[in-house]
């Protein structure tokens, strides 16, 4: 047995701790040293964020302000909301401590799935740590926004498939529960269309066909069709758009608008090719920078500044509440 695995396994006998558990205090500790070298968790997100009700509003009032809302799915908003209506603690102490529990979730969620498809505990572990202590990963767990939590709960879809593939699971009871993390999904992040949701379950199945009842087959068809079919229809309902999501023209226009030369994009705006809402806000003097993969990202820096560009924008359309 190699040095490492004896450490390995010394450390596992400590406390009877699984590679998952050693996982996760691992990944604590990285974070815990991130924080002490200087990096700050920072709440500013939750006031320029697109996808969220403004804060003061959302704070006052999580139900009200979620059942009004349709430019997103309602979860977020709903999690945010309810955490800083009811939390007794800062938002900042509140959303640090849960993307902690979150990410020890993600790291846990990671190592399971690979021991169980064949990676031995120091692989499982390790892969895990490399796969969740990367710059891209940790950022997340210093704002309060919605990346960890759909990783989180993508990695927990794939746990409960791979664990019935193993033999783990009652196929029926996993089938209903893959349903009820999907639809989280979908009701949390726009890019997880109902068509992705109807995919996942729908194929999900037919794979399992012959080895699952036909009553589970409906409840877990009836997940998604109760709670994001009934969240479409009443955006029908109340704004005329059976949809999860209205800011499809937003998201558009935040891709494309703010990388036109300054230029170009007045040439536009005068001959009305181009409205007043590309002129200002997040469209307007949106700095650019080349990455390593060739793509062109926009600068945060910009997204920051959320009060001028609200005022800019209202003093130019005129806008009328």
């Amino acid at each position: 047995m190699s040095r490492t695995a004896e450490l390995w396994s010394t450390v596992r006998r400590l406390g009877g701790a699984t590679p998952a558990r050693v996982a996760v205090v691992v990944w604590w500790c990285v974070v815990l040293a991130v924080r002490l070298s200087g990096q700050g968790f920072s709440t500013d997100y939750l006031g320029y964020g697109w996808q969220l009700v403004p804060i003061e509003v959302l704070r006052a009032d999580p139900l009200g302000s979620v059942w009004h809302l349709h430019i997103q799915p309602p979860l977020f908003n709903l999690l945010v909301g309810l955490v800083t209506w009811g939390s007794p603690v800062s938002d900042a102490v509140s959303f640090q401590v849960l993307q902690l529990v979150v990410g020890a979730v993600l790291v846990a969620s990671i190592v399971r799935i690979l021991q169980l498809i064949g990676f031995g505990s120091w692989w499982a572990g390790g892969v895990a740590l490399v796969a969740t202590l990367n710059t891209e990963v940790l950022c997340n767990v210093f704002i309060p926004n919605y990346e960890l939590l759909v990783s989180c709960l993508l990695t927990l879809a794939v746990l409960v498939i791979v664990r019935v593939e193993a033999g783990g699971r009652s196929v029926d009871r996993v089938l209903m529960l893959l349903s009820i993390v999907a639809t989280t999904v979908a009701l949390t992040r726009t890019v997880y269309h109902p068509v992705w949701l109807v995919a996942v379950v729908g194929l999900a199945a037919w794979h399992w066909r012959g080895r699952v009842e036909l009553r589970s087959v409906v409840i877990a068809a009836l997940i998604p069709v109760v709670l994001v079919g009934g969240w479409m229809v009443k955006n029908e309902v109340m704004f005329g758009r059976a949809t999860l999501r209205s800011w499809v023209g937003m998201n558009l226009q935040r891709a494309v608008i703010p990388l036109l030369p300054e230029d170009e994009r007045v040439a536009m705006h005068d001959a009305r090719q181009l409205s007043s809402v590309a002129m200002v806000g997040q469209s307007k003097g949106i700095r650019v920078r080349r990455s390593r993969t060739a793509a062109w990202m926009p600068s945060r820096s910009a997204a920051c500044r959320s009060e001028e560009h609200t005022s800019e924008l209202q003093s130019r359309l005129h806008l009328v509440c």
